[in-house]
């Protein structure tokens, strides 16, 4: 009997042995592997959601810079970077178009360029006022020649009207002789 119970336990033991060598050799190295590469797993989804960010971000920025594109070019035709005069004659013939007016004399002068200090600063900046004078006249009905003062107001370059003369009214006629001087300023 003892040799069979011997045997049970020498057999119980070499099983164990083998059991635990299984163990401790093939299962314990892959759970360390198993836990290392989800630890790589979280690492490296961090990085992709970091990635995502970072391209949501630059997909954000890649549509604002076609807003300031477009802000830009609006910028560029109310202030363009040369005196264009040419450019502001069509555009005003183009405006006096749409309200039925042949504009007589239209006419661009010389441009100024003036440097003004602010007297309420203390660093002296200064403002530099690149400009080219015009005029326009025509003769008109009022309610025309508001027309004409307001497409001046909403003219698609940043002007400034600096005397208006509206006189010599036919009454027959219900016309007046009409007269615009301003500036148009451009950047550089």
């Amino acid at each position: 009997m003892k040799s069979t119970q011997t045997k049970i336990i020498i057999t119980s033991s070499v099983f164990t042995i083998i059991v635990g060598a299984l163990i401790f050799f093939g299962v314990y190295p892959e759970m360390t592997k198993y836990s290392d590469n989800k630890s790589k797993l979280s690492e490296t989804k961090a990085k992709v959601e970091e990635a995502e960010f970072k391209l949501s971000e630059l997909n954000k920025l890649n549509n604002k810079s076609a807003e300031i594109e477009e802000t830009k070019e609006f910028v560029t035709g109310l202030l363009p970077d040369d005196k264009s005069n040419s450019d502001f004659v069509v555009k005003a013939e183009a405006m006096s178009d749409g309200i039925s007016v042949i504009i007589n004399t239209l006419t661009t002068g010389t441009s100024t360029t003036s440097a003004n200090k602010s007297p309420a600063s203390s660093s002296e900046k200064k403002s530099v006022d690149n400009s080219v004078e015009f005029s326009i006249a025509t003769i008109s009905s009022y309610p025309t020649i508001l027309d004409i003062i307001g497409k001046l107001e909403s003219f698609p370059r940043f002007n400034i009207i600096d005397s208006l003369y509206i006189s010599g009214r036919d009454k027959d006629l219900n016309i007046f002789n009409f007269r615009a001087n301003g500036r148009i300023f451009y950047g550089k």
